[in-house]
């Protein structure tokens, strides 16, 4: 499931960054420490970095950032969870749940 970064982001407080020339969106979050934590996703991309390291969206290795009509999309769960979020979908109602912080 892939969701507008800017809606995500304000529901988390998460602060977003944009640069169009390599078509990067930084996401910086600030924990209750005052520790940074910084995902950098580019569209296209199937790795992204948090804390200065490479990883996989997703253990596929298929998934990316896109654009579509204007909005950046990112998937849902790779952000959600590493923003310190718990991710539940249920299967019958199709129904995704996000509950930050993580229980």
């Amino acid at each position: 499931t892939f969701m507008p970064i800017a809606d995500v982001a304000k529901a988390l407080g998460v602060k977003v960054d944009w640069d169009k020339i390599t078509k990067m969106v930084t996401l910086t979050q600030t924990l209750e420490n005052g520790i940074k934590k910084v995902i950098q996703l580019w569209i296209g991309k199937k790795q992204a970095r948090i804390n200065g390291k490479d990883v996989w969206i997703d253990a596929k290795k298929v998934l990316y950032p896109t654009i579509v009509s204007g909005k950046t999309l990112l998937p849902l769960r790779f952000v959600a969870e590493n923003l310190n979020c718990d991710v539940q979908y249920d299967t019958k109602t199709k129904k995704i749940t996000v509950t930050y912080p993580k229980p």
